[in-house]
């Protein structure tokens, strides 16, 4: 089943708040992302994760109706405050539809970014 972009940024953004609560994930980071993960998923699984189209803008990858939804927090990283995967989605949920390698896919794009993101932290801390 073909999610939209907005359905897997949600979910971004839920594992990334449960599993890496330190990561502060601003709207042009999860634009990132959002491209990041659409790479790996079509690699993987030779087929896209969602269809909307990913834009070349001025500061990097964006998908533009996910960008809009997330505008409001500026340049703030998004707060969600949900305290479960569940909640966000309500009982009719993206998530039942998952398949664990699809999760694993989304898992390791957070994996490699945190650790991309605190080597690159720690290089401007050295400087």
């Amino acid at each position: 089943m073909i999610h939209t972009a907005k359905d897997w940024a949600k979910l971004l953004l839920v594992n990334a708040e449960k599993y890496y609560p330190d990561a502060e994930i601003p709207n042009l980071k999860l634009q990132y992302l959002m491209y990041l993960f659409q790479r790996e998923y079509i690699r993987r699984f030779n087929k896209q994760a969602f269809f909307e189209r990913i834009e070349a803008w001025d500061f990097g990858p964006c998908v533009p109706n996910v960008f809009y939804t997330y505008c409001g927090f500026g340049g703030m990283p998004i707060q969600l405050r949900y305290t479960r995967i569940s909640d966000a989605y309500g009982k009719s949920s993206v998530i039942h539809d998952l398949t664990f390698p699809e999760v694993n896919c989304m898992m390791n794009v957070l994996e490699s970014c945190r650790i991309s993101f605190l080597a690159l932290e720690e290089r401007i801390k050295e400087h």
